[in-house]
């Protein structure tokens, strides 16, 4: 995205969509595949600022962005409509896509990362959660920073889990399944679903 200076865009990483609902960005999506974007800013944040693996917290960031082009794929959002949501839906989409790349990061036919690797993704979530009530799509719907933290320990743990029991990764659809049902106790973060969280989920 030559020439693009908007902080919502370069302290950011974001999936485009063709024909995406947003204006600004719509001349550069115009007859293109979908593809993913890290800003500058992004890139300076993780390597220079974050107090965590530099490396964990790109991986981390890219495999939420791919999350998204999945969820298209696999018909769980139509990105066109992305601003008419309500929020508690926007924010469904985008804490499944932070347990997601916790999951598969974490996962021993995954990433393979060790419990301090783990620690760290969950540090980045927490880094990332959204700070103010309006961003360039409307309402802000990423998750507060405790959210974020608490989606990436979920996703984690059912990692974890299939570890212990020898278990091979798991489809997108049956991961996407199990965090539905923890969604809930997920957003008020419920010790039970992320032990260890460290940020209230109501702090921004």
């Amino acid at each position: 995205l030559g020439g693009v200076e908007n902080p919502a865009l370069t302290l950011n990483a974001l999936t485009l969509f063709p024909g995406t609902g947003l204006p600004q960005l719509a001349p550069y999506t115009e007859g293109q595949p979908t593809f993913i974007v890290f800003g500058d800013g992004i890139l300076q944040f993780v390597a220079e600022y974050s107090s965590i693996d530099a490396y964990l917290g790109m991986d981390f960031i890219l495999g939420h962005e791919f999350c998204h082009v999945l969820q298209e794929d696999l018909g769980f959002y139509v990105p066109a409509d992305l601003p008419t949501l309500d929020l508690v839906t926007k924010e469904w989409i985008e804490l499944m896509c932070d347990a997601m790349s916790a999951y598969y990061l974490a996962h021993p036919f995954g990433g393979n990362l060790t419990l301090e690797e783990v620690d760290h993704i969950s540090l980045h979530a927490m880094t990332l959660g959204d700070g103010f009530e309006e961003d360039s799509i409307g309402t802000s719907f990423h998750g507060t920073p405790g959210q974020r933290e608490c989606a990436s320990i979920w996703g984690a743990m059912q990692a974890l889990s299939d570890a212990y029991n020898w278990t091979a990764t798991e489809s997108f659809s049956e991961v996407a399944d199990k965090f539905s049902s923890a969604y809930w106790e997920i957003l008020e973060g419920n010790s039970t679903v992320c032990p260890g969280i460290i940020t209230d989920v109501d702090c921004y």
